[in-house]
């Protein structure tokens, strides 16, 4: 569901959705932790992704009296499954002088989910079914560190060449929270999670 609502340059929206969301991509993972018997069925059941409810709101408001503009935008995502709660929001505003329009946009994501797990108790247990175990965990560990949690500042120029074309040159920093990866993705060899990264990028807009 979205509803929209527009006055005079200003401008709000409403979005909120419901749905029931499969991801067999842990089951492999969970499988492995119910054949641990009844401390690992709990754990199973605890990050379970098949046919569990997941809901998505979103509030943001819009002022553009024409020379300068500003957005913001705030959104949830609830869910009792392996990737968690998450919440973020992010704030932009711009000045328009002639056909260039610079801007900056300050932005934060956070998760309340667990970002990690102690998994199963292995006192106890033989040698071969230890390591399997310390295998799970250290599986389950990862998957939840893949939280994002991050701040950033984005600094950017929009040049239209055209009505229909425009240039958009961007510097982000992002500033990751300690063991989050952020909204990064294919991390590789010598990544620190946790650490500072500046991204540099430019863009073509156009419309037939």
């Amino acid at each position: 569901m979205t509803t929209t609502s527009e006055r005079d340059g200003l401008e709000f929206h409403l979005s909120y959705l419901r749905s029931r969301i499969t991801v067999k991509s842990f089951d492999p993972l969970l499988n492995g932790f119910r054949s641990f018997g009844p401390a690992g069925a709990a754990i199973a059941n605890r990050y379970e992704f098949d046919d569990e409810p997941v809901e998505f709101l979103g509030l943001g408001i819009r002022y553009d009296p024409g020379e300068w503009f500003v957005r913001a935008e705030t959104a949830m995502l609830e869910s009792d499954t392996i990737i968690g709660d998450r919440h973020g929001w992010y704030l932009t505003a711009g000045y328009r002088i002639r056909s260039f329009t610079p801007y900056i946009t300050l932005a934060r994501i956070d998760s309340d989910g667990n970002t990690s797990d102690p998994g199963l108790d292995t006192r106890g247990l033989p040698a071969p079914l230890a390591a399997q175990a310390n295998g799970l965990n250290a599986a389950l560990n990862d998957a939840l560190s893949l939280a994002p949690a991050q701040k950033s500042i984005a600094l950017g120029l929009r040049w239209d060449l055209a009505r229909n074309l425009a240039l958009k040159f961007q510097v982000d920093y992002l500033d990751l929270d300690r063991g989050s990866p952020g909204v990064l993705m294919n991390e590789q060899p010598g990544f620190r999670r946790g650490g500072s990264v500046t991204l540099l990028s430019a863009a073509i807009d156009f419309v037939f």
